[in-house]
């Protein structure tokens, strides 16, 4: 067999018989042709054992996941948190400072806004908007003024002053500004 019998062959893509394997084996111009043509026309190219090992080898390693980096961040982050709370409250007693002189007292008139808002709420709570019983709260303002002139308050809100803190803070406020908290029974 000729080495043109072996190119047509190769190009028409007709199975190779006994005599152009034998030409192919012996003629090496034929053979170096024949393997470069099979290395274009096939349809996935197989890389060389040694050339995909060298390839694979300068790529890194495969990386984990972005949001397996942000669970680490965010768990590093609250331990980071802890421990400073720990360290700044927790190891620390509150240090006390000792100023001589004489003793500071307060005093204990309360604002007149923090009246107006216990007299407000309770005035919301208790007050005339309740159904089928009269108002256990009466609030009375000062004319063309948001301040408080004086909250009647009925004796029996002493009890609901362990389950409404409304009623804690009247109470509380009696013991303040009895000038403006007054405990009695209206009559109706």
């Amino acid at each position: 067999m000729r080495c043109d019998d072996v190119r047509k062959l190769v190009e028409e893509g007709a199975p190779l018989d006994e005599a152009a394997r034998g030409h192919l084996a012996a003629c090496a111009e034929c053979g170096e042709e024949v393997a470069a043509l099979r290395a274009l026309t096939s349809s996935v190219p197989v890389a060389p054992a040694e050339l995909r090992g060298r390839v694979l080898a300068a790529f890194p390693s495969p990386r984990a996941p972005a949001w397996q980096g942000f669970v680490r961040a965010a768990a590093v982050l609250i331990i980071g948190i802890g421990a400073g709370f720990f360290a700044g409250y927790a190891i620390k007693p509150p240090r006390m400072i000792e100023v001589p002189g004489e003793p500071v007292v307060l005093n204990p008139q309360l604002s007149d806004d923090y009246v107006s808002n216990v007299g407000i709420a309770a005035e919301r709570v208790y007050g005339g908007k309740r159904k089928d019983s009269p108002p256990l709260v009466e609030v009375k303002f000062v004319p063309n003024s948001v301040r408080i002139q004086s909250i009647i308050v009925d004796p029996i809100l002493h009890t609901y002053e362990k389950y409404c803190p409304v009623a804690r803070q009247l109470g509380s406020l009696a013991e303040k500004r009895p000038d403006v908290v007054v405990y009695k029974k209206k009559e109706y």
